[in-house]
């Protein structure tokens, strides 16, 4: 096309192939852009089509909605990339402020795409505060391109395939940013640019729709991180009135059992993956088996959505809502302070480790877990996985862990010299992407099967070693699996599906029982305390596993990761949605019996007001 050409002047004829070669290589990736916008908007319309269709079992209408709410995002990236590409500025001394137009363009194209994909494939939203906090994590993203080993073969470093795919990102973003500005005027670009402009407008006038479970997902990604009810600050009477009439936590004695305990972090593992919790799978026959050995909390739910929420309820008994107006902070920001499981253990003469196979670099967990009392911490880079293959974030397959895990309490059990421990290991083989560490189906099904496997296996070594004759092992997960909701998990649980993962616990102390009352993984900790210890903490909102009987919470509580304006709640058969909002937080979902429906709202207030972030060096 003749208005593509570029400046006057004859050039050599080296230059002449240079630029050709730009205009087409550009060219492509530019057409890569403007197909890849609107096409991009169909697609996340047929998966939140296919989300609501699994919501109410049968077809939802969400396709033109969601398409009109992505109509002034693609109208827009349209209409910048007509203005930074086709508009005749080759030979104006202004024509790189055209790059701003093609900056934006490329941009807001590259937000919707991973918003997309973070949709199709985790049932998350792209939320811009995650970007900044896991900016600096770049090694371990890189890592997460082990899904591309299957095709590369297992001799490829992930990290080497994750760099790779990332050059060819920055190719691509260079060959668009300096194809060739145009020349030659064009009414028909201005004409196509101005109706662009008129039908975003026009879109942009429609209220996206809310109102149905997955609402959070109707609006495009931009809209999607407006402020949004969560940045609503509670008033000071509001909360002065919530800590007058909020339940005191008191003391009780505990059994003082002071036996070994091993607490088994399963990435991922999901109640949808056993058929003993309920599932529609039976990919856990060893979980299963165990679980009818000793205590099984069938009822059990996540306090939330990624593995550091997880690790922060597990491990420290908070419930880690969305704090007012600051997010989640920095990874472990909010939660640095405070009482913790290993220090109130350690205070009583235990031993505390930490062990995984995972980096502990990544979002500073390793400093994190030091802070709360660990006094041992070893990760990837540990002696006891030299010579293991690598997959996500660094980290040796879980087979790697369990015979850690095996030796370790050996040496713990030979050397302490009487005195009791706690060894914390977390896997990461069924990380997203699934990856089989030794097979060729990289399926959830094999993976998990798996890492069933592995679980079975640890269980068998600790009674070769007689551990279980009076050590606790405990098998629990960090969240539910990141993956849409499938129809059986979406009929059988409805608003807790996106919450429900197994706990079983087993041996010396333990009763064998199967809860049919709810717990979360916040009431871990403080049951540990009163079967371990002298002191039982005893507060309305938490409960104790281990008791006889068993003392459920009051309430459980688990933020939702694709709107995080939402809080599941279920406190016995009643269960609702809440929706954060400062003095105005409600239920928008379900129904709590109205005297608890206050008190609930009033120790979510006080919750989030715990959790504000704290910079690390002002932290104690």
């Amino acid at each position: 096309m003749h208005g593509l050409d570029v400046d006057e002047g004859a050039q050599p004829s080296r230059s002449d192939v240079l630029r050709t070669a730009r205009r087409v290589v550009g060219g492509a990736c530019l057409g890569v852009l403007l197909v890849g916008s609107p096409a991009g908007a169909l697609l996340r319309a047929l998966a939140v089509e296919r989300a609501e269709a699994t919501n109410i079992a049968g077809p939802a209408g969400s396709i033109l909605p969601v398409l009109v709410a992505d109509a002034p995002l693609v109208g827009s990236i349209l209409c910048l990339a007509l203005a930074g590409f086709f508009l005749p500025v080759a030979g104006s001394p202004w024509r790189w402020l055209a790059l701003g137009p093609r900056v934006a363009a490329l941009g807001l194209f590259l937000l919707q795409a991973v918003d997309l994909a973070f949709g199709w494939f985790l049932s998350l939203r792209l939320e811009f505060g995650d970007v900044s906090r896991f900016w600096n994590e770049g090694r371990a993203g890189l890592s997460l391109a082990v899904g591309l080993q299957p095709w590369f073969g297992r001799s490829v470093p992930p990290a080497l395939l994750g760099a790779c795919l990332a050059g060819a990102l920055l190719g691509w973003v260079a060959a668009i940013l300096t194809f060739p500005f145009a020349r030659a005027r064009s009414r028909s670009i201005l004409r196509a640019g101005a109706l662009l402009a008129l039908f975003s407008l026009a879109a942009a006038a429609v209220p996206a729709d809310r109102s149905r479970f997955h609402g959070w997902a109707y609006p495009n990604v931009i809209v999607a991180n407006l402020p949004s009810s969560t940045a609503t600050r509670y008033s000071g009477d509001y909360l002065a009135r919530a800590a007058r009439l909020r339940g005191r936590t008191e003391s009780r004695p505990g059994r003082d059992l002071r036996t070994n305990v091993i607490i088994y972090v399963v990435e991922s593992l999901s109640s949808s993956h056993s058929a003993l919790f309920g599932g529609p799978h039976g990919f856990t026959p060893e979980l299963d088996g165990l679980a009818g050995r000793g205590l099984a909390a069938r009822e059990f739910v996540a306090n939330g959505f990624t593995t550091n929420l997880g690790l922060i309820a597990l491990l420290t008994g908070r419930i880690p809502l969305l704090a007012v107006g600051n997010g989640y902070g920095d990874a472990f920001n909010g939660f640095l302070e405070g009482p913790s499981l290993p220090r109130a253990l350690a205070s009583h003469g235990y031993y505390t480790e930490f062990l995984t196979t995972s980096d502990l670099g990544f979002t500073r967990k390793g400093e994190w877990l030091g802070r709360i009392g660990f006094e041992s911490l070893r990760g990837s880079r540990d002696p006891a996985f030299d010579g293991w293959p690598r997959f996500a974030f660094d980290a040796a397959p879980d087979e790697a862990l369990v015979n850690a895990v095996s030796v370790r309490e050996k040496e713990l059990r030979r050397e302490a010299g009487g005195k009791p421990f706690l060894l914390v290991a977390e896997t990461a083989t069924s990380h997203l992407p699934f990856v089989h560490p030794s097979g060729s189906d990289h399926s959830e099904a094999a993976v998990f099967r798996y890492v069933d496997a592995q679980v079975g296996q640890l269980a068998r070594l600790l009674e070769e070693s007689r551990f279980l004759e009076d050590g606790i092992l405990i098998v629990v997960s960090d969240h539910r699996k990141m993956a849409p909701l499938e129809p059986e998990e979406q009929r059988r649980w409805e608003m807790s599906a996106f919450s429900r993962i197994p706990l079983v616990a087993l041996g010396g102390g333990v009763p064998t029982r199967a809860l049919a009352a709810p717990f979360q993984q916040a009431d871990l900790s403080g049951s540990l305390l009163c079967l371990l210890t002298k002191e039982c903490p005893v507060a309305p909102f938490r409960g104790a596993l281990f008791e006889d009987p068993p003392r459920p919470p009051a309430c459980v509580f688990s933020p939702m990761g694709n709107d995080r304006s939402l809080v599941y709640v279920r406190c016995g058969a009643d269960e609702a949605m809440v929706r954060l909002d400062g003095d105005a937080t409600r239920v928008v979902r379900g129904r709590l019996g109205p005297s608890l429906e206050a008190a609930v709202l009033r120790e979510i207030a006080l919750v989030r007001e715990e959790n504000v972030p704290l910079p690390w060096s002002e932290a104690r």
